[in-house]
C-alpha cells in the first residue's frame, strides 16, 4: 500500500468508525411497565412475569420479577409498543412452618410455599396485554387458582 492510500485510509478510519457509532438507541423505543398480580385477590408473593410480542409486534421479550404482589420494568429493558402474551410465575406462602431438611440443621424450619399460578397463566397462558408508548403504569392481572382455596 502507497504512504498516500495509507495516510487517506488513516483520515478515513475514524470517520467511519464515528458514523458506525451513532448516538441513537439500537432498536425500537422501549416503555417503561408497572404493575400488581393478584392471586385470589391476595398479592402474588414471588414470581416473574414475562412479555412475549405477539404477531406483528417487532421487539424483544421483556420481563421482571414479581415481589409482594407488584413488579417493574424499566424503558431501557421494556417491551416496544404492541400486543403481548403474558406469562405469569410465582409462589405462595401457606402460613405453615416446615422442617428445612439437609443441608440445614435438623429442626431448622422455613415457610411452606406452593407454586400459585396455574399453567393457565404461564406455560399455557391465555393472558394478554397492550403496551402502548409512554409509561404503561396499572399493567395489573387478578389471577384465579381454585386449589389455594380453603
Amino acid at each position: 500500500m502507497s504512504r498516500r492510500n495509507t495516510a487517506s485510509l488513516l483520515l478515513i478510519l475514524p470517520l467511519l468508525i464515528a458514523a458506525g457509532c451513532g448516538g441513537g438507541t439500537d432498536g425500537p423505543e422501549r416503555f417503561p411497565v408497572t404493575g400488581k398480580v393478584t392471586i385470589n385477590g391476595e398479592p402474588l408473593d414471588d414470581g416473574s412475569i414475562q412479555f412475549i410480542p405477539e404477531a406483528g409486534t417487532d421487539g424483544p421479550s421483556s420481563g421482571a420479577p414479581i415481589t409482594n404482589g407488584a413488579y417493574t420494568i424499566p424503558a431501557e429493558k421494556g417491551p416496544v409498543a404492541g400486543q403481548y402474551l403474558v406469562q405469569i410465575r410465582g409462589t405462595k406462602r401457606t402460613g405453615k412452618q416446615i422442617e428445612a431438611g439437609p443441608p440445614n440443621p435438623p429442626g431448622t424450619m422455613v415457610d411452606e410455599v406452593v407454586q400459585a399460578v396455574p399453567a393457565e397463566y404461564n406455560s399455557n397462558s391465555t393472558l394478554k396485554a397492550t403496551i402502548k408508548e409512554g409509561p404503561n403504569e396499572d399493567v395489573n392481572f387478578q389471577l384465579e387458582n381454585a386449589a389455594l382455596n380453603p
